[in-house]
């Protein structure tokens, strides 16, 4: 999707902004927020052996939260304030 877009700005856009340029605004950011998302999945909160739910909570509610903020709403928010904002950059 994000290629795509960057495609077609920069066809927009012409010379002045290249494929290059629309990709590194609008393409780095969200794969790193998705690689902390990733990190997160592929190491979850160790659970305590002495485990007890009145007292330790649920480790897993924390990670599927973190997941959902770094995978799904960062990479959204990024983009909703990043694609305006470059767009009339290139304006």
């Amino acid at each position: 999707m994000i290629f795509g877009l960057g495609y077609l700005l920069s066809t927009i856009f012409g010379e002045r902004f290249p494929l290059q340029w629309w990709l590194l605004r609008l393409g780095l950011v969200p794969i790193i927020f998705l690689s902390l998302a990733l990190y997160v999945l592929l190491f979850p909160t160790p659970v305590p052996e002495n485990y007890n739910p009145n007292i330790h909570g649920n480790p897993g509610r924390g990670d599927f939260a973190a997941i959902l903020a770094w995978g799904l709403l960062a990479p959204i928010v990024y983009l909703i304030i990043a694609l305006p904002t470059s767009i009339a950059y290139a304006i």
